[in-house]
């Protein structure tokens, strides 16, 4: 259950009889806002009772059994937010996802029965970092919940994340707990427990320097021009079944904002040419680029038939020169037999092109497994599964190289080492995040912006349907957001970031060495001591 405030969580209120009326709950490092709540600290000890409960037991059965249980006790209030579907989901993935958990218990007291302090204290870390890491693929694919994303606002701490990736916060999130667990438990020696806490801090402590180091530097790419944005949020959901009424419903509430925007841009652009009245020379005034959020339009856009595109999208642009609207979409811009949940680049000649397809497909969100056998699964916009885009190249726009997502692509961060290598000096995200009833889930999605945008040390732009929308400097500082459950526009201008990171380089080079490390760890410790057996 600590593990579980230490993510934004929703909480139950508990009223109480007047005169004392609500009951608050109040704890140092305690956020809350808009229907969730956090103690991200938690996470430095969160671990400590599985620790002890893994020494403890009398059995690797045992072990794996406290620690499956641990699992589910974390993982049911975590997705709560999946309640949109009802119960079955919530309990069937936390049911799932706890089996890590429990081999993690399971290895651990392995581990922790050696008596080695070098191998406890360095080793169960580095155990925690490959199984998180293992689960990142394959059909279950799901790394939505790992340690380090508690971090989000501990700028300071999550720095090294441009060199190991959410990974190397992880790791450092255990090595905590397991140094805090060494001094409390009766294990060995105390002067060897002791040592090995005082290094763990002391890596903390060059975590944190490595963090203020970072956090003063200038990401900006020399010379570049910034890229004003107008983040469009709607505050209207688009999960109820398409029809020409929520189109007209949806045009009303983004069209309005966007001409706003794009006034007070040509206003700007006005006052800055006034003011440069007596340079001579070539000029560049900027760009701006509207941007809406995921399949937001009730209908299949098709770039290859532009009757498909709404007129009010082309005539929103007319005489802004240098602006354009990407919107996200649904559409079948190959060919008519497969759909995409992707994006639409119009320019204000009338131009419309398809930049990107999403490239992560939401099993039962948007792509039926076994289709022959769920066929009572349906979407808003029909009953066809969405396929798969093909690239996730950057969208180059007017001199700009911007990475594009939809929604579950931040989730996996190899999408934006790919974007960053072929160029990418910033992100932007179009997601739709009006299903969830709870917003601890739209906090939760919205955090993982943070831990990508400081692996690469790029800007990342997200716009949602009905919040949060915002735009994330390299170092994970929120520069500007909307509200949730409302409608919204901000218009922040992007920086674009130019340079390279450890992380963008090398990877999941750490958190692959942690699987190294784990395997010959397990493999030892399982083997040890049974030679005669397998001989």
């Amino acid at each position: 259950m600590l593990l579980a405030a230490s993510f934004p969580l929703t909480l139950p209120d508990f009223p109480l009889p007047e005169p004392w009326g609500p009951l608050p709950i109040e704890t140092p490092g305690w956020i809350a806002a808009a229907g969730y709540g956090q103690v991200p600290w938690l996470a430095l000890l969160a671990l400590i009772p599985l620790l002890e409960v893994a020494r403890a037991s009398m059995s690797d059965l045992e072990a794996c059994l406290w620690g499956y249980l641990a699992g589910v006790l974390w993982l049911v209030p975590h997705w709560l937010w999946l309640l949109t579907f009802g119960w079955p989901p919530v309990l069937l993935m936390a049911l799932f996802y706890a089996l890590p958990v429990g081999l993690y218990a399971l290895l651990a007291r392995r581990v922790i029965a050696t008596g080695r302090l070098g191998l406890i204290a360095w080793g169960l870390p580095a155990l925690w970092v490959a199984l998180e890491y293992l689960r990142s693929f394959g059909f279950w694919a799901y790394p939505w919940s790992l340690l380090g994303y508690t971090q989000a606002r501990s700028l300071g701490l999550i720095q090294i994340a441009d060199l190991g990736g959410v990974f190397a916060v992880s790791f450092v999130l255990v090595l905590v707990n397991v140094a805090l667990w060494l001094v409390l438990t009766p294990l060995a020696g105390f002067r060897p427990r002791l040592g090995h806490a005082l290094l763990a801090a002391g890596l903390l402590l060059l975590t944190l320097a490595y963090g203020e180091l970072r956090q003063s530097m200038s990401y900006a790419r020399p010379y570049a021009q910034p890229l004003r944005l107008a983040l469009v949020q709607g505050g209207i959901g688009t999960f109820e079944r398409w029809s020409e009424d929520r189109m007209t419903d949806t045009l009303a509430a983004y069209v309005a904002p966007s001409d706003r925007a794009l006034v007070e841009w040509e206003g700007e652009l006005e006052s800055r040419r006034a003011g440069a009245a007596e340079f001579v020379g070539p000029r560049r005034d900027g760009e701006l680029l509207v941007v809406w959020p995921e399949s937001v339009l009730p209908r299949s856009m098709d770039p290859r038939r532009e009757e498909r595109v709404p007129y009010q999208l082309p005539n929103l642009l007319g005489g802004h020169d240098d602006a354009a609207l990407l919107l996200g979409a649904i559409g079948r811009p190959l060919d008519d037999d497969h759909a995409q949940n992707g994006c639409l680049l119009v320019q204000p000649d009338g131009e419309v092109s398809w930049p990107y397809g999403k490239v992560r497909i939401v099993p039962y969100g948007e792509a039926v497994p076994l289709r022959e056998v769920a066929r009572f699964l349906d979407y808003p916009w029909g009953s066809y599964d969405l396929s798969a885009g093909r690239s996730a190249a950057p969208l180059r726009w007017r001199g700009h190289s911007l990475g594009l997502g939809v929604c579950f692509d931040n989730v996996f961060s190899f999408l934006s080492r790919r974007q960053v290598r072929d160029g990418a000096e910033g992100f932007i995200l179009m997601t739709n995040n009006s299903w969830y009833e709870l917003t601890s889930g739209v906090r939760q999605h919205c955090d993982i912006d943070v831990l990508r945008a400081v692996e690469y040390k790029r800007p990342l732009a997200r716009v949602s349907t009905t919040g949060w929308s915002h735009l994330i400097a390299p170092t994970g500082r929120v520069v500007a957001e909307t509200g949730v459950r409302c409608a919204g526009l901000i218009t922040p201008a992007m920086v674009p970031a130019g340079g390279s990171t450890v992380y963008a380089v090398v990877g999941d080079l750490f958190a692959q060495l942690c699987v190294l490390a784990a395997l010959i760890m397990s493999a030892g410790v399982l083997i040890a001591g049974r030679s005669e057996g397998l001989l």
